[in-house]
């Protein structure tokens, strides 16, 4: 016999089944959530702003950034990313020279970084260069028998080694003469110096320069016999010896040859400093006429002028003229 209390209660049943579905359910439902939520979130779209940059001025020259992301002229714009910074370099062409920056708060001559954090415009001017003032040139001269250097004071010049330079126009090159053990600085000569103290050459052209040196010295002369004079032309042969140093010129030796026997030499001396005016002498006392001359000492540019005579002769005449550093040059005058 069943008890009516115990007979199965099947709508119970499928009430728990039910509650079962639900909770499985939403357990799955938490699972997926979860997972979703621990997925990465999209990645926001990155913020660009442009940078523009602008040619300038009269020269010529170009602009690059390190990314090679404008390379202005050809490419002047680009777009870079927000808080990105962008290094911009120019460079001048050719008689072009790079003035400096201006925009997005560049300025001077170096690199321009430009922080992107808004559109930004840059300047890069460019000015033609300026052609270079004129250079002059100044050579220096060594002369004379001696020796010597100059240089100047800022040692552009060191002669005989390096004996030209050159200068920018007004420059004042100060020139100074340096004489060896044995030789004697006599003076400058060009450039508008004279003197033995030092030489300013003011340079607003091309300049040259002497500097002559001189060393003792000594030689022999002689005045020849004419050759192609007419009938009864005194034949006379006049020798003479010299000694000469940076001061003087100094008459060592003199002598006669071919002297008619009633000959008169005249001898009379013209220049700054002779040592005489005028010296007579006859065939008869020739010794001591020429012991009265030796010695004497004479200046460069002095011109001793000799004339010969004999009664029914024609005169001898012959000039000598003193030279520095050289034996005194002799001619027969006519």
């Amino acid at each position: 016999m069943f008890l009516s209390g115990s007979q199965p209660r099947r709508g119970g049943q499928i009430e728990i089944a039910g509650n079962v579905v639900r909770a499985v359910l939403a357990a799955t439902v938490l699972v997926l959530l979860s997972a979703w939520l621990a997925l990465p979130s999209p990645a926001a779209a990155q913020t660009q702003f442009p940078l523009t940059v602008t040619l300038a001025g009269g020269g010529i020259g170009s602009v690059e950034d390190t990314s090679l992301n404008i390379s202005c002229p050809t490419r002047c714009s680009a777009s870079f990313d927000q808080g990105s910074q962008v290094a911009l370099t120019a460079s001048p062409d050719d008689g072009s020279t790079f003035v400096g920056w201006s925009g997005a708060g560049c300025s001077g001559t170096q690199s321009c970084i430009v922080t992107m954090n808004s559109a930004e415009d840059v300047t890069a001017t460019f000015a033609v260069t300026p052609p270079p003032p004129p250079q002059y040139t100044l050579n220096v001269h060594l002369a004379g028998g001696g020796v010597g250097s100059v240089q100047d004071t800022s040692f552009n010049i060191s002669c005989p080694t390096r004996c030209s330079s050159v200068f920018g126009p007004g420059a004042e090159v100060v020139l100074v003469a340096s004489a060896d053990d044995v030789s004697t600085f006599v003076g400058w000569s060009g450039a508008g110096c004279s003197g033995t103290q030092s030489c300013i050459v003011t340079m607003n052209s091309n300049q040259s320069v002497t500097a002559t040196f001189l060393q003792p010295g000594h030689g022999t002369f002689t005045v020849p016999v004419p050759k192609t004079r007419r009938h009864r032309q005194i034949r006379s042969k006049i020798t003479m010896g010299w000694h000469w140093d940076a001061h003087r010129t100094r008459l060592t030796k003199m002598s006669f040859s071919r002297l008619p026997s009633a000959a008169r030499i005249h001898v009379t001396c013209q220049g700054k400093r002779c040592p005489f005016k005028t010296r007579n002498g006859t065939a008869r006392r020739v010794k001591a006429f020429e012991h009265s001359l030796v010695g004497r000492a004479f200046l460069p540019g002095d011109k001793v002028r000799l004339t010969i005579s004999a009664p029914g002769r024609r005169a001898e005449r012959g000039l000598v003229t003193i030279r520095r550093e050289r034996i005194p040059r002799a001619q027969l005058l006519p």
